[in-house]
Order: C-alpha cells, then structure tokens, then sequence
C-alpha cells in the first residue's frame, strides 16, 4: 500500500486468473470538484473510474468493475451499487466533514459506450465480490495499490473492515451508524482483551481519544431523554440523565468514534494488506489454473 514498488509474489496457492473483461460499465454522479485528481491516484483491482471527455476536458465519469465480467445488466447494477457503498464508506471513514457520497448512474454498454438493455428484470440482491473471489490470481501492478485500493480488497476477506464500510457507505453518519462502528472495532478487540474495562482502554488507546469521551458517547446514543429519536434506544429507566457524563454533539460524537475507527482500518491495513495480497500474485501464467 505505501511501498514504492510492486510487491513480490510469494509462493501463492493456485488459484485461477482473475476475470477482467466486464460489459458494463455505469455514471457516476458527485464530487466533481476533486474526482479527477482521486482517480488519478486510484489504484484498485476491485474498481476502476474513467472519464469521458469533452474538448479534451472530463466531463463525465464511469465506474466500472472486473467482478462484473460475465453478468447480465440487473446482475451487474447489483453488484455495482455494493461496490459502490464500500467505497462511498471508505471515503467518508476519512472525509467525513465535507464528503458526499457518489450516486450510481444507469447501466451502459462499455464497448462502444451506450445504453444497455436493462428490460424489466429486477435488480437482484447481489454481493460485492464473486463467491470464488479469494481464488482470483493477479500479475504484479504496475504501480502499487493506493489506500483506497488497499482497503476495497482486504474488504473481501476481513468481516470487520467490511462491516465499517458498509455502514459508512449505506447512509449518513448518525448516532446508530457510530454505534454500529463501535461495535464493531470493540468487539475485534475481545480476544486480545476479553475483559471490559481493559478492552475500552484499549478502543481508546486505539483512537487517541479518552475513555470519557467513548462514555458521554455512550450516554448521548443511548439515551432518549437526551438524544430523542436518534438514540439507539426508546425511552427507558435504565438510561436515564446523569450529572457526570456529557451529551455530545453528532460532530462531536463522530470525532470520536470514527478516530477509532480510522485507526482500527490503518492498523489492518498496515498488518494484513501486503501478506494477504502477495499471495494472490503470480509471475507467470502457468501459476493459474
């Protein structure tokens, strides 16, 4: 992810080479004003983001993806529409604050470029990723993965970072979503500390935040009296007002919850990434099926 150059393999399983010739191909809408420059810096073997041009300016902007290979129109736009929530939530896990999220256009032929016949089929419910994805086989990158990329592909095979993106992609940040989040990076946390209080340390630590802060966050998502409908709960004694802890703005709340959350993902990133993708990559066709 941060290295300079291309990974080597390293004695990876067989497996077979990863399909790469998708049909479709979709316009995506928002973020006009920095999308050029993400692009250029993307690098991903899950997605890809190319223009079209007008006056040799872009001007238009499509997603398209190698996990769409082989899939009819409504196939395809379900496929499309999960990718596209890992990474709406992968952008707004770090842009928080001003990003918007992308908005997934209408299905089009990619070669040539134009409409496709979606017909009257519904879109089915379908999964990011291919079942048979983790046996994908990739020849070395021309340039190494970015973060962005990094994170779309350990999103296959680890439950938790996939779970953050998912919320993060799904919806707005509220007091649910960081609930869910914090949920999610404390409970990762459990074998490596299975009792409570060190396990909180622990979150807080990870977040550079105190362990009053993951409490008022506590109180001001539980708590109706405080939060109204946005709490995670309804009206109950158990939650009641307290002269100690402090309701939290949504801001404030999303500061704090998503520092641990930033950090839980890098933290994976640093550990898992170059094991896990080394050992999809191979030098040689004669190493796939």
């Amino acid at each position: 992810m941060t290295e300079s150059s291309p990974l080597p393999p390293e004695q990876p399983k067989r497996g077979r080479l990863a399909p790469n010739n998708p049909e479709w191909c979709f316009r995506i809408q928002g973020n006009e004003g920095w999308i050029d420059s993400f692009t250029n810096d993307l690098n991903s073997v899950d997605i890809s983001i190319f223009p079209d041009y007008e006056d040799d300016k872009p001007t238009v902007w499509f997603m398209t993806s190698p996990h769409l290979t082989g899939l009819t129109p409504a196939q395809a736009t379900g496929r499309a529409q999960q990718l596209l929530v890992l990474l709406n939530g992968a952008l707004r896990l770090n842009h928080t604050g001003w990003f918007r999220a992308f908005e997934l256009g209408e299905c089009l032929q990619r070669k040539p470029l134009g409409p496709a016949w979606v017909g009257y089929e519904e879109t089915p419910a379908m999964k990011a990723f291919p079942p048979d994805v983790e046996e994908y086989r990739y020849f070395n990158p021309s340039r190494p993965l970015d973060y962005y990329g990094a994170v779309l592909f350990l999103s296959r095979s680890d439950p938790q970072l996939s779970a953050i993106l998912r919320i993060l992609g799904t919806s707005p940040v509220s007091l649910m979503s960081l609930s869910k989040i914090q949920d999610t990076v404390e409970g990762s946390l459990k074998q490596l500390y299975p009792k409570g209080k060190e396990r909180r340390a622990a979150l807080a630590a990870l977040g550079k935040v105190t362990v009053r802060d993951l409490e008022n966050f506590d109180y001001t998502a539980n708590n109706f009296e405080v939060s109204d409908i946005d709490a995670r709960h309804g009206m109950d004694d158990k939650f009641g007002l307290s002269e100690r802890l402090e309701a939290l703005t949504l801001d404030k709340a999303t500061q704090i919850v998503l520092a641990c959350a930033r950090a839980f993902v890098l933290e994976r990133a640093r550990e898992t990434f170059t094991p896990k993708f080394r050992a999809v990559l191979i030098t040689d066709r004669s190493e796939a099926d």
